[in-house]
């Protein structure tokens, strides 16, 4: 009978159990540097209870800096700046990774032309050009980099961003990738990028340091990569050492692709669930499922109902960083938070929970930017 507070194994390390905190756009730096608001942040994060905790995306390159307070990790002292984050979480047993990330065309810090795939022009202001061979290298290489500063930061790992429209994931999907050369066309082709960043980061690291990936299941637009490319994917990097995937969807490369996440917090199935168990039966790698989960008791379920290894959460740990505790001690009323996407709001801080807006429904909902669906039928 699995519980909520199951240890797990990742690789090498025991997490002490099945909770995650997921990443999200911190917005709290200044000159990609983390300001005292953020260190106060993951204090109460470390102290919260979840077995695993996630950063904030931290980009890798100058060249794809999403917003400009977005964290980076391209600073020769990151590991200076880590550290004391690091053993926060450890004097509270926690296992800490960071998320790795350049964000493509979703650059909204960074001069036009902005790197892609392909070529795209899709948002008005917005202009983006097919990467060079040099290119992708160099940013392969800052991918390795950044993680060699994140291990010499005490953290116990990181974790590549392949989702939701940034760059590795721009490449991955047929949406967004249009090349003609060994980077698309192909699933192999178009995973491409995403398998070199690996292969330098595991050997910038070593076999002792954890890497996990951040997937989509479906970009949930049309063309779509496919649920069988998404395994294809997991499995071959399994095969190189990964030490776990956490399985979201959707692509988010500007307004014009734009959707609703149209459920009910706490009522029903979260949006992925079925995709991660299914990719759960067929992949044998701890595989976290994210996104809309709110309720303890739903959560044990669909753990015992599948081979999933745990959830991730990213809004309800704004509003309650000690979630995981205050499930422990015996209150297993549902996650505080409402779903309605106001974190940030009238603060800029992405960190930090906001009034219900005014656009909100009754259940506290607001238009979300990517669609529902499932990849698994």
């Amino acid at each position: 009978m699995k519980t909520l507070f199951d240890p797990v194994r990742l690789g090498r390390v025991t997490v002490k159990n099945r909770i995650c905190r997921s990443a999200t756009e911190d917005g709290m730096c200044r000159d990609g540097r983390a300001t005292p608001e953020l260190y106060a942040v993951y204090e109460r994060l470390a102290a919260g209870g979840a077995g695993l905790v996630c950063s904030g995306m931290r980009e890798v390159s100058p060249t794809g800096l999403y917003v400009p307070s977005a964290a980076v990790a391209w600073h020769e002292d990151l590991a200076e700046e880590l550290r004391p984050t690091a053993e926060a979480m450890h004097e509270n047993g926690a296992v800490f990774v960071v998320q790795l990330v350049h964000s493509g065309f979703k650059a909204r810090a960074v001069s036009n032309p902005l790197y892609a795939p392909s070529d795209y022009s899709g948002v008005p202001g917005v202009e983006a050009r097919e990467m060079t061979r040099e290119q992708i290298r160099a940013v392969t290489a800052d991918f390795a980099a950044a993680a060699r500063r994140v291990r010499d930061s005490g953290a116990d790992g990181v974790q590549l961003h392949n989702a939701h429209g940034y760059l590795l994931s721009e490449f991955f999907s047929p949406c967004s990738n249009r090349r003609r050369d060994e980077y698309g066309g192909s699933t192999e082709n178009r995973a491409r990028f995403a398998l070199e960043v690996y292969e330098a980061v595991r050997e910038a690291v070593g076999d002792d340091f954890i890497i996990g990936i951040k997937t989509n299941c479906s970009d949930m637009i049309e063309p779509t990569i496919s649920f069988d490319e998404c395994a294809w994917l997991v499995q071959t990097l399994r095969e190189r050492g990964l030490d776990y995937v956490e399985l979201s969807g959707g692509l988010i490369p500007g307004a014009e692709w734009h959707g609703s996440l149209d459920y009910p917090p706490g009522e029903g199935e979260p949006p992925f669930y079925a995709s991660a168990a299914e990719l759960a039966r067929r992949v044998d790698i701890p595989v976290y499922s994210v996104a809309g989960w709110r309720d303890p008791e739903l959560m044990e379920r669909c753990l015992n109902e599948s081979g999933i290894t745990g959830i991730s959460m990213a809004m309800p740990f704004i509003r309650e960083p000690d979630l995981p505790n205050r499930w422990l001690s015996g209150d297993r009323s549902p996650a505080k938070c409402i779903t309605c996407h106001a974190c940030g709001r009238g603060s800029g801080y992405a960190v930090m929970c906001q009034p219900k807006p005014a656009n909100a429904d009754s259940m506290g909902r607001v238009e979300c930017v990517f669609n529902r669906g499932k990849a698994v039928e």
